[in-house]
């Protein structure tokens, strides 16, 4: 077993508890972004925002493992 020799019996609830607000903090960015943009575009002009928005995130998506 691998893994075990990097184990240095030390507490984990810190790491616990960092991993825990980062995803806390993430996830109510993410929320936080859909609130803004109902309040920044026009109902028309929505959509197309959103659309423009998916497609760049999964361009950036694909190009990450090059980039790496």
């Amino acid at each position: 077993m691998l893994f075990m020799s990097f184990y240095k019996g030390e507490s984990q609830i810190p790491n616990a508890a960092l991993y825990f607000l980062l995803f806390t903090g993430c996830g109510t960015a993410f929320d936080l972004v859909y609130l803004i943009v109902n309040e920044s575009f026009p109902t028309i002009f929505r959509g197309t925002a959103y659309g423009a928005c998916n497609v760049l995130g999964r361009l950036v998506t694909i190009l990450a493992p090059m980039v790496a």
